[in-house]
């Protein structure tokens, strides 16, 4: 295979990769443009968050640990499913107290998926597998997962890939850095996004969304070639 077939190769191994990520990027985009051309829909953002704000300052706990709840699930699902409600939260509680509870919720629901995939899904796999070979598989993998591939794969894959880190029972410990370094700048850069979004500045906004894909894509992009050498 040519360096260019290569290339295409990879890039489109990197859309079939990251497709549902860009198609739900895509979607936030529009409706994103429709908010910021809408009066009526800025406006009743506006309405919704000044009611959500009263019932927050009545139950300021209640929602901050409904917030983080969420953001928890949807980091065992798919870790942007809780971006609609982070425009409320920043409006509620600032960027720094949202982007804090934000990673929270996403540390939570990480080593959920973790746990899931270490001690729920090894016995169901083990039935279609003899148990030695997945021993070896996970050896195989595990011994070649480097720190830096490692990191460069919880980037482009926020959700999902923690199960898979349970599955072949990556060190936890390592697994709980790797997932802090790597959910550290996709809070930040979704804090932001919110910030602006709550701002009304939509070429901020799309900024921010752009550098957050931006982020996954390339993060995979390099996991792809920085394979390890096989002896």
């Amino acid at each position: 295979m040519s360096n260019t077939h290569r290339r295409y190769f990879l890039y489109y191994t990197v859309f079939m990769h990251l497709r549902g990520y860009l198609l739900v990027t895509l979607l936030i985009g529009v409706l994103a443009a429709l908010f910021f051309v809408s009066p009526f829909l800025q406006g009743l953002f506006f309405i919704v968050a000044d009611d959500t704000s009263s019932y927050a300052a009545a139950h300021t706990g209640e929602a901050m640990i409904f917030f983080v709840l969420l953001a928890a699930i949807s980091a065992m699902i798919l870790p942007f499913s809780s971006v609609p409600i982070v425009p409320f939260a920043v409006s509620l509680w600032g960027m720094w107290t949202t982007g804090a509870l934000l990673l929270t919720g996403w540390l939570i629901g990480g080593i959920g998926a973790y746990m899931i995939g270490r001690y729920a899904a090894h016995p169901i796999i083990a039935q279609f597998m003899k148990e030695e070979k997945l021993t070896r598989y996970k050896h195989y993998v595990s011994d070649r997962l480097t720190f830096t591939r490692a990191l460069l794969l919880r980037f482009s894959l926020p959700a999902e890939i923690g199960y898979a880190f349970g599955l072949i029972q990556y060190h936890f410990v390592l697994y709980i850095i790797v997932t802090i370094i790597a959910e550290v700048p996709l809070a930040f850069l979704t804090i932001q996004a919110s910030d602006a979004f709550v701002h009304l500045e939509f070429f901020s906004f799309i900024g921010w969304i752009v550098a957050l894909g931006f982020l996954m894509v390339v993060s995979y992009i390099l996991f792809r070639r920085k394979r390890p050498h096989v002896a």
